[in-house]
């Protein structure tokens, strides 16, 4: 078994069985980029999934606009909480399951666009690469994949982790937030554009969260990929 895998947190033991990060608001960019992006369109006709959609907080938000909603997340709890909030809003038409994002269990050219918030960069390189695969598969031609926060290699806490495979790191001491969410992937734009090279186009975005006081950078990356 390749360990490199395996996280030392447990997203269904250590967080979401402890009712912890059951998020109910969606990510800010997401709610901007799904109105900027589907805007003009018959917005009920169009599939959208997320992969590690938790809770369904974001998937919430995209039921509002009118979207056929599809979730999967490898924690019960997580999906088990999601289907109750979605069903006690009126949105009883979702598709929710528990599952692995390498393998996803839907047919070829399914679904207009796929979500990731924050799912993709707690795996190692050989996993993402795994995933964007089946994304590619089941995306329809000219579908979206939406990807946030996709973490940076100039973030200052990357040195207390403990590289465990290419710019994957885990293991991180208490001085850092990432020892909440265990093995994190990190990225600069040649490795993001290397990862999403099979998509017809990409925007890649960066941001940067700095303290001024104590020089402390949290960096990120999202990504359009264009199939």
């Amino acid at each position: 078994m390749d360990k490199t895998r395996i996280s030392v947190i447990d997203w269904e033991k250590d967080i979401y069985s402890k009712g912890k990060q059951l998020n109910h608001w969606p990510y800010t960019d997401v709610i901007s980029d799904l109105i900027t992006l589907t805007k003009g369109k018959d917005r009920k006709t169009l599939k959208i999934l997320e992969i590690g959609c938790g809770s369904c907080n974001n998937l919430w938000f995209a039921a509002e606009l009118g979207l056929q909603i599809y979730g999967l997340d490898i924690s019960k709890t997580a999906i088990a909480y999601g289907k109750d909030r979605l069903n006690a809003l009126g949105y009883k038409e979702h598709d929710l399951r528990v599952g692995d994002l390498t393998a996803l269990d839907w047919d070829d050219d399914f679904f207009d666009i796929v979500l990731d918030r924050g799912a993709l960069t707690q795996n190692n390189y050989e996993r993402i690469e795994g995933c964007l695969k089946e994304i590619k598969r089941i995306l329809k031609k000219n579908g979206l994949l939406l990807s946030y926060t996709l973490f940076g290699l100039n973030s200052t806490d990357i040195k207390y982790g403990k590289e465990v495979s290419r710019n994957t790191y885990d293991h991180f001491s208490a001085e850092t937030k990432f020892s909440t969410i265990g093995l994190t992937s990190f990225f600069d734009v040649d490795a993001l554009e290397q990862l999403f090279s099979e998509f017809n186009g990409l925007e890649i975005k960066r941001h940067l969260k700095e303290d001024v006081k104590t020089a402390h950078k949290i960096e990120s990356y999202s990504v359009i990929g264009y199939n």
